[in-house]
């Protein structure tokens, strides 16, 4: 079950917004914002995982920060208006990068973004390098602008969604031509199509209940070609035992629901007895009332897939057992410089837990030296 800042993430990942080019919607929200409260900033923040990055920005010259440092990574926390009228002051601030550092800050009021359903993606805020107060209805005032900027995000979500079905509907529209165009061709192109892939084509007349399997199915499951009779008895006969049942209702669930096509895994009967895990598609052509009158698709062989993935996956079991027991002190940084992960040996060896190493970032100097980290760390990166 996901905790409410990974469902938070999920939010806000939903809205492909992150990393995307200024938008003239919300550069006018934050530059009325400042106008409107007379602060020389205003800025709208998404926090992802380890970073705040500002969709607008007014007044300020960066695009993202560490979340670390992050004021708005305080305003999430409250479903109301949070205001701190002097950051030099308040312990939780005074020696933040932002406050103490060329930047300035003095006085922070953040609304935090919600989202219809409740979830803070972050926060739209007004800074300035001089304390202030804020009263009750400027506190209102800034929570309609979030509102505001939250009704951007839907519309934005909403037109992407938009868009992107729109592509799906014409890319569909093309592979029905496609698909229709090949059905309706010569039996010989048909044929030269069939030999020129790899994966076992078929075709499955359900008015006249003529079957068509290709010359790679059959030899993917150890048979000569057409070996088989095309009897109603074919798909027991092909079908792993095991999977009959499961395999009858997921064609059952596609003829039913009246899409146009559908997918799933399943295993088939190799001539020898052992299943040939594989991936099973297929497009079902139907009348204007929407009955099903022909399916059309492929089998592809996972096996070579299957055989990779677990052979991955013990490779990744092995790994973690090697990192995880290792006699060798081992942490492993990204790119921002905090320790991602690090092993008992050492923990044991700088006399922390994991968590406590964990929460260290190479690039504070001082917290490195305090944990007692900071010269094997150096010593390891030489």
């Amino acid at each position: 079950m996901l905790d409410q800042d990974e469902q938070r993430l999920q939010a806000l990942l939903g809205y492909r917004v992150l990393d995307t080019a200024a938008e003239q919607a919300y550069d006018d929200i934050t530059e009325l914002a400042a106008r409107h409260f007379d602060t020389p900033i205003a800025l709208v923040s998404l926090l992802d995982g380890h970073r705040q990055w500002f969709k607008s920005q007014f007044g300020l010259d960066v695009r993202q920060t560490p979340r670390a440092i992050a004021l708005c990574d305080f305003a999430i926390c409250s479903p109301e208006v949070m205001v701190v009228e002097d950051a030099r002051r308040d312990p939780r601030f005074a020696g933040n990068p932002l406050v103490a550092g060329a930047t300035g800050i003095r006085f922070f009021a953040g609304a935090p973004l919600l989202t219809p359903q409740g979830h803070a993606l972050g926060a739209l805020c007004v800074m300035d390098r001089k304390p202030r107060q804020f009263d009750a209805a400027q506190r209102a005032d800034l929570t309609a602008f979030a509102r505001q900027v939250i009704v951007q995000l839907e519309l934005r979500k909403s037109s992407t969604a938009l868009s992107q079905a729109s592509e799906e509907l014409q890319a569909e529209r093309d592979r029905l031509h496609k698909i229709r165009h090949q059905l309706e061709g010569s039996q010989t192109r048909m044929s030269l199509v069939l030999k020129g892939t790899n994966d076992a084509w078929w075709d499955w007349n359900l008015v006249t209940g003529e079957q068509f399997y290709s010359p790679r199915g059959w030899e993917m499951l150890g048979y000569d070609n057409e070996e088989l009779p095309y009897d109603d008895k074919l798909w027991e006969v092909l079908v792993y035992p095991g999977d009959r049942a499961m395999g009858q209702r997921n064609f059952a669930e596609a003829i039913d629901s009246g899409a146009e096509h559908y997918s799933f895994e399943t295993r088939l009967r190799h001539k020898d007895g052992h299943p040939v895990p594989v991936l099973s598609r297929g497009y079902i052509l139907r009348d204007r009332q929407g009955k099903a009158l022909r399916v059309s698709g492929t089998d592809t062989d996972l096996t070579e897939r299957k055989q990779a993935e677990r052979a991955l996956r013990a490779e990744q079991q092995l790994n973690e057992q090697i990192f995880a027991n290792s006699p060798i002190g081992i942490c492993i940084f990204n790119s921002e410089g905090d320790c991602i992960s690090a092993n008992d040996a050492i923990a044991r060896q700088v006399g922390a837990t994991i968590e406590q190493l964990r929460a260290q970032n190479f690039h504070h100097i001082q917290s490195w030296k305090e944990s007692g980290i900071y010269d094997l760390a150096i010593t390891t990166m030489r």
